[in-house]
């Protein structure tokens, strides 16, 4: 038997290293509005014996630390912070947080003229005061503010800015013209059918000859700003054939007809609503952190929006920044719906599709853009988690959450360097010692490098993550499937991370109803008996549903999911959701987990 040559063990490392490739970073624009940059790893400060440094977005003048730091770590802060001419001050609205889990230090310019100040270079200073003194766990936890994005506002679940081409435009993959010779002839393939691992670079795309590679090709010219979520291509008004608010026109099809491979889109929900029983025992809570959730007739009731500790909202309140309210906040005055509106109640319907007879929770913390800045999901993770506690200590003041669903995502410069003891990750394993399922989108970048929250959980291969252990419930990392139910949606992040996998490319679900974009039918007529005739109205979402695609979306399915087997076992003995106490609910969190995916202590 001749051995396939492209299945050689030293072709498949090489394949290995090239799927953890560095997804595309957000633009200038967005890392302007918060005072960000980027981390290149080709310029920046490291230490010796230190793990390499990946690229990352962060808010430059900042660092966060936790807010149960000892002095000592001040110290080595402030001190490398005047060895380059910068100041250290605490933000004031950090001390305000309630049951915060991290405060804030901002870098400001001293007497003298000093580079922009730059958060990093203070703290590879500290760390290195902190080696030569010994007191090098002193910083652990302290690190970046990084920018997260929620889908499809994300860097892993992906910006929304993305690639358009003029209507009718054709673009040859000039890596395919090169693998190919220049010609078009079918690519090698093994004796399954399956590409071979090649030495093209990350970028490669599949040739638009094939219909899979149009497909593609159509992913990444979606016709407006909320772009599916399977691309991280960014693009500005400068990009070649952009237009805004114009729908992209395919050669191969009549004139008018828009192309939405896996875009948000209006669809018709003809089935029955969802019916909610009347369980003998407390309804499973699923709380959604997210960019909140509009008016829609399956979830007002169901759905509730005032989620707060001691009278404080957990989140963002203020209505006239709501993007499931106002669907044009960002971009352009063109009257368009954002690229996140709609994200939060879609992810809301999903999960009472999933489970009619849950609880839902809806806090806002996403930014209108997209952006999540990881002080505000540490800070509202840890007042949930003090929320939680006092429900299972049985005090007053508590609330219960039985599943937390996450659909944001970073990627971390150094995330298996010693140093890397994330002030989130400290914030997710108290809501997992009090029993809370936490389940992250695992991103939509087509990567296997590790985007967390949802690389924090147990790798399948042992290798990553936190600990799983009987005594805490561990973050569960969710990929997204096709319809067929058995292969995985070629967007999708994928790796020994990716615990779980739901259904995540083209869903319906709930859309608000109060939304009618700008963007008008592209042909519009009348027939002979005078009766209106047009083209679907792109962004018209009055009826109160769309198909989207993204690992967002799996992740409230397996919300969903999770929640109904909870209620579900609340007949075994010890396992009701009446039951009360931390132990009883690690056990019902556990036994879900085990039921529903495959984590195991």
């Amino acid at each position: 038997m001749i051995e396939n040559p492209f299945h050689h063990p030293s072709n498949q490392r090489r394949a290995d290293v090239a799927r953890d490739y560095d997804p595309t970073m957000p633009p200038q624009d967005i890392l302007d509005r918060y005072g960000a940059v980027l981390l290149d790893p080709r310029h920046a400060e490291v230490l010796a014996g230190h793990s390499p440094v990946r690229n990352t977005a962060y808010v430059a003048p900042v660092l966060l630390v936790p807010s149960d730091r000892p002095p000592s770590a001040m110290e080595l802060i402030s001190t490398a912070a005047l060895d380059i001419g910068l100041e250290t001050v605490v933000d004031e609205w950090s001390r305000e947080v309630r049951h915060r889990g991290c405060d804030v230090l901002r870098f400001t310019p001293g007497d003298g003229p000093v580079s922009p100040p730059d958060a990093w270079r203070v703290l590879q200073r500290a760390r290195a005061l902190a080696g030569r003194h010994g007191e090098s766990d002193v910083l652990r936890g302290v690190g970046l503010e990084h920018l997260l994005f929620a889908s499809p506002g994300v860097i892993g679940s992906p910006y929304h800015q993305a690639s358009r081409r003029r209507r009718g435009s054709r673009r040859e993959s000039a890596s395919f013209r090169a693998a190919s010779g220049g010609g078009g002839e079918r690519a090698h393939t093994d004796a399954d059918g399956m590409s071979p691992p090649s030495e093209l670079d990350a970028t490669t795309r599949l040739p638009e000859a094939t219909e899979l590679g149009r497909g593609l090709e159509r992913m990444r010219s979606s016709p407006s700003n909320d772009h599916v979520e399977g691309s991280a291509a960014f693009a500005t008004d400068q990009d070649e054939g952009f237009q805004p608010s114009q729908g992209v026109v395919d050669d191969d099809l009549p004139s008018g007809d828009y192309v939405r491979q896996g875009d948000r889109q209006p669809v018709a929900w003809i089935g029955p609503m969802p019916v909610r029983g009347m369980p003998e025992v407390r309804r499973p809570v699923v709380a959604i952190l997210d960019n909140g959730c509009g008016s829609h007739p399956w979830l007002d009731g169901v759905v509730r929006k005032d989620m707060s500790i001691d009278g404080i909202p957990i989140g963002f309140a203020a209505p006239e920044s709501d993007p499931e309210v106002w669907f044009d906040l960002v971009g352009p005055l063109d009257g368009s719906a954002d690229a996140l509106a709609g994200h939060g109640t879609f992810m809301a319907g999903l999960v009472h599709l999933a489970c009619p007879d849950a609880d839902i929770v809806a806090a806002r913390i996403v930014e209108t853009d997209g952006v999540v800045l990881e002080s505000v999901l540490v800070n509202a993770l840890t007042q949930i988690a003090e929320l939680v506690r006092r429900f299972v200590d049985g005090e007053e003041g508590g609330q219960p959450v039985d599943v937390l669903v996450l659909s944001m995502g970073y990627y971390h410069e150094q995330p298996f360097d010693e140093w890397h003891e994330p002030i989130l990750a400290r914030a997710l394993d108290m809501l997992g010692e009090l029993g809370v399922i936490v389940v992250a989108a695992a991103g939509n970048d087509a990567t296997s490098r590790p985007m967390y929250p949802a690389a924090f959980a147990p790798s399948s291969d042992g290798k990553t993550g936190r600990r799983a252990s009987t005594d805490l419930v561990p973050v569960v990392s969710v990929g997204a499937s096709n319809p067929d139910g058995g292969t995985a949606a070629l967007f999708s992040n994928s790796a020994a991370w990716v615990r779980a996998w739901e259904p995540g490319a083209s869903l319906v679900s709930t859309m608000p109803v109060t939304f009618h974009g700008g963007i008008q039918p592209a042909a519009r007529t009348r027939d002979p008996s005078r009766r209106l005739r047009e083209s679907i109205d792109p962004d018209d979402y009055s009826p109160g549903f769309a198909v989207w695609s993204g690992t967002s979306f799996a992740a409230p399915v397996l919300g969903g999911k999770l929640a109904a087997d909870l209620l579900r076992g609340s007949g075994d003995p010890g396992l009701s959701l009446d039951e009360p106490g931390r132990s009883a609910s690690v056990m019902r969190a556990w036994r879900a987990l085990q039921r529903v995916t495959a984590i195991s202590p």
